[in-house]
């Protein structure tokens, strides 16, 4: 009975021994991954994870592996980012596509997050378009002028939601009335609202996904675009202002404007758990290089009108390791600018 149980206590050792002594090829072999999306089907989350789990599995060793789009929204997209952390295997086999601004959410102090985000293995970036302030077209807000007169309510999922951080943000920076009205299931939802006229407007997708899921309104000009959080001026865009150029002058809010566009450059990245070891880290980051810039997958992108800009997995770790050193006293500074529970009403 003794040696029974000596033989049950070791054999979960032991299995996981023998699955982490797989090499790459070994275990990406038929292997059956999912690839969690923190938001509901239709926005631009669900479209770019869809579009690259297709052809990326062809770059993954053996050519065998199947990825799977799991949609689970939730949270602003904290939900999904803690089940990867806490339920989920951590064998490589599960990545998932954070939502923009979860590690900046954290950076300043967000405890909802349990996973440390700086110290995942981020496997790529599908795109580092910047975030746009819009309004529908029937709406009277078009300009950040506008927006300075008159309320502008601006659909998001949650309460610390980045659209109602940065709608706080924009608010304090700028003397606009953006409201965030919170509770839609993902950008179809609040897409959907706009197109009612239930709200005004959407404070954070990026312009690669409006091309993407939106061609029409975009082409039709049924979009107001108000303000971008970049760091340069878009060329389709060359009359949006940055939000870092309206308030130049003002060290404290250059500095907090700043902040928040590196916080928000990471567009669309995918990672996988901190523990799945190195070697299957290095070909899921080779699987995303090679995908994104194959001829199969650029005529399907072009097919559905989806922008993607590459950026390496390497590269999305040292902002995001940037960001988790930003000093305690900016920190207190920019929290203070982006807290909703904070302002005053206008």
């Amino acid at each position: 009975m003794k040696l029974r149980a000596l033989v049950l206590l070791t054999l979960p050792c032991l299995l996981g021994t023998e699955a982490a002594a797989q090499s790459a090829a070994e275990f990406f072999k038929d292997r059956e991954m999912k690839l969690m999306i923190g938001s509901a089907p239709g926005g631009g989350y669900d479209t770019y994870a869809r579009m690259v789990s297709k052809h990326m599995v062809r770059f993954l060793p053996g050519g065998t592996a199947r990825i799977l789009p799991i949609n689970m929204p939730g949270g602003a997209g904290i939900r999904v980012v803690n089940w990867v952390d806490n339920v989920g295997p951590k064998d490589g086999s599960v990545m998932v596509i954070p939502r923009r601004g979860l590690p900046m959410y954290q950076v300043m102090g967000g405890k909802s997050v349990t996973a440390d985000l700086a110290k995942m293995n981020w496997i790529c970036d599908l795109s580092d378009s910047p975030p746009v302030m819009v309004t529908w077209h029937a709406s009277p807000i078009k300009s950040i002028e506008d927006a300075k007169k008159h309320k502008t309510t601006v659909g998001g999922s949650g309460g610390d939601s980045i659209t109602a951080q940065l709608s706080t943000a924009y608010n304090k920076l700028l003397g606009t009335q953006f409201e965030a009205i919170t509770g839609y299931q993902g950008g179809g939802e609040i897409n959907l609202a706009m197109e009612r006229g239930e709200i005004a407007g959407r404070a954070t997708n990026n312009l690669a996904s409006w091309k993407a899921i939106k061609p029409d309104w975009v082409a039709e000009k049924k979009l107001n675009f108000l303000l971008l959080l970049g760091l340069t001026r878009e060329p389709d865009l060359p009359d949006t202002p940055l939000l870092v150029e309206l308030v130049k002058g003002d060290k404290e809010k250059e500095d907090v404007a700043r902040f928040l566009t590196l916080g928000n450059t990471i567009g669309r990245p995918l990672a996988v758990h901190a523990a799945v070891p190195k070697d299957r880290v290095e070909a899921l980051r080779t699987a995303c290089t090679q995908a994104l810039v194959d001829r199969e997958f650029l005529a399907d992108a072009e097919k559905q009108r989806a922008e993607f800009s590459f950026r390496s997995g390497a590269d999305v770790q040292n902002i995001l390791t940037e960001l988790a050193a930003t000093p305690a006293a900016t920190i207190a500074v920019i929290k203070h600018y982006m807290d909703y529970k904070e302002e005053e009403p206008q």
